[in-house]
């Protein structure tokens, strides 16, 4: 049974150690904020400015775009927001955490499957309309742990997929959100090559209600 765990964790991992400060984007919890109270998310990174919305005292897994003078650039519904660093805690992340990969213009996106049993990862892509494809991960020059640019490569009996990922500030072209990874990736074969362009987040989009 495939284990499946949205995206391109495997040139998209994070050092086991503690992401510093400086290596945005990443995860954090929020810490030191009181039982049954929450951590405000405003609309510029001051405490004066206007409350936008808010976490809950115990909120895993948020995830910080860049830093400005101690706060923390977050993406909060369909925009964007700032919360306070002095009361989030960066997550010490697995190597293989996973991400997403997603853009428009065509629609699409990417993940990894590992199958129980199997040291193989496969890479999957999938644009609006088509079938799911599945290709085997071959090698990547690393991590974005010591770098800011990163490639993958994968390929099947009859399609390769190159992927690179930058750390940079990157827009999903349909809302306020921003996000700290664009991705280009080269896919198909021969005459049949595409290329396809967007972001990657380190969290999963949350499941569809449809």
């Amino acid at each position: 049974m495939a284990k499946s765990a949205l995206l391109l964790a495997g040139f998209l991992a994070v050092s086991g150690a503690v992401v510093q400060a400086q290596n945005f984007p990443s995860l954090f919890d929020v810490e030191g904020v009181g039982t049954g109270d929450i951590l405000y998310i405003r609309d510029k990174p001051s405490s004066k400015s206007s409350i936008i919305g808010a976490y809950e005292f115990d909120e895993k897994s948020i995830e910080v775009i860049r830093e400005q003078d101690n706060w923390g650039l977050v993406n909060y519904e369909e925009g964007i927001g700032w919360a306070s660093l002095d009361f989030l805690k960066p997550v010490e992340l697995p190597s293989d955490y996973p991400a997403v990969c997603f853009g428009t213009e065509p629609f699409w996106s990417s993940g990894k499957k590992q199958y129980e049993g199997s040291p193989e990862t496969w890479v999957t892509f999938e644009a609006m309309g088509e079938d799911e494809l599945n290709l085997l991960m071959k090698s990547t020059d690393g991590s974005l742990s010591s770098g800011d640019t990163t490639a993958l490569f994968a390929e099947n009996t009859s399609e390769f997929l190159v992927a690179l990922v930058r750390r940079e500030i990157c827009s999903d072209g349909m809302s306020d959100r921003v996000f700290g990874l664009s991705a280009e990736i080269v896919i198909g074969q021969g005459e049949n090559l595409r290329h396809v362009s967007g972001c990657c987040s380190l969290k999963s989009p949350p499941a569809s209600s449809d």
